[in-house]
């Protein structure tokens, strides 16, 4: 997502890159597959988002959701 800040800050990327690397591992893809799919979602849900919380909890649940249907368009 170029010219999109996803992240609010240091602490905010870090916990959504330990969100992607354990959705790699548990969904046995490659974390550079996951972070493309993750980021795509994430960057989605942000803009509309009024309660920020809970973003990584919504973009796990869509990467799973779209990666179970096969619902995957990001590209690595």
């Amino acid at each position: 997502m170029s010219g999109v800040c996803l992240y609010e800050n240091d602490s905010d990327r870090d916990e959504h890159c330990r969100a992607m690397h354990r959705l790699a591992e548990e969904l046995c893809m490659p974390e550079e597959k996951i972070r493309c799919i993750y980021e795509e979602v994430l960057g989605r849900i942000r803009d509309g988002a009024k309660i920020k919380d809970y973003l990584v909890v919504l973009a796990c649940h869509k990467v799973k959701d779209l990666t179970r249907r096969g619902g995957v368009t990001a590209k690595v």
